[in-house]
């Protein structure tokens, strides 16, 4: 429970300085989508805690669904998915995040964006992943 008051004081300290659970973003990933979409991708492990986010940035009048997955590198090279969130929004800009205690390992974050225009017809489907970070 104490580490997970922690998780929550950080995150809301980090949104409240930044306007977002992606900080400066200087550790995360962009990518642009065709209709003008890009999303933003980022992994933090602190203390034992994974916390992944996500954020997609919007034309005028777009929504988007984001499903972000916290994968972990198994011995054999795939990724497995140890936690997701997925949200729904509106607006310009729309964002996630979600935390996982985990033990050593290698780790990243995956979000997926699915976009649709004002008519509600879909747009783009991206796909990021964050920075690997190792974990010990």
């Amino acid at each position: 429970m104490r580490k997970i008051s922690c998780l929550i004081v950080m995150l809301i300290t980090l949104v409240a300085m930044t306007g977002s659970a992606l900080g400066s973003v200087a550790d995360s990933v962009e990518l642009n989508g065709a209709s003008g979409t890009s999303i933003a991708c980022e992994l933090k492990i602190t203390n034992g805690v994974a916390l992944g986010a996500a954020s997609v940035e919007l034309p005028t009048g777009f929504s988007a669904k984001i499903t972000l997955y916290l994968q972990k590198k198994s011995a054999n090279g795939t990724w497995t998915v140890i936690a997701m969130k997925s949200v729904k929004g509106t607006g310009t800009r729309a964002e996630t995040s979600v935390t996982k205690n985990v033990e050593s390992g290698t780790y990243r974050a995956r979000a997926v964006v699915i976009t649709y225009d004002e008519d509600g017809n879909q747009k783009d489907v991206l796909s990021h992943n964050s920075t690997i970070k190792e974990y010990k």
